[in-house]
């Protein structure tokens, strides 16, 4: 949560910010699949959640779907003058 706000404040760090904010909640993610589940209701409840491990895996194919599209989408990436072969 902290570097997703931290994104919003600091345009200049935005893409890395946003990149760990995403590997957090990957790992959230994951944690509510396999292994002893999430405690999500801390501190108020110590019980755990869990998540079927199909949602996981479905969920994960539809990001790779979505960034296909996105990827097709935007197109070849732009080469600068200098960097031509």
């Amino acid at each position: 949560m902290i570097p997703a706000l931290a994104a919003v404040v600091l345009p200049r760090w935005r893409p890395a910010l946003l990149g760990i904010a995403f590997g957090f909640a990957l790992h959230l993610a994951r944690d509510l699949v396999t292994g002893p589940g999430v405690p999500l209701a801390l501190p108020f409840s110590d019980a755990s959640v869990r998540l079927p491990y199909l949602i996981y895996a479905g969920a994960l194919g539809t990001a790779a779907v979505a960034c296909l599209f996105a990827a097709a989408r935007c197109g070849p990436p732009i080469r600068s003058v200098g960097s031509q072969r």
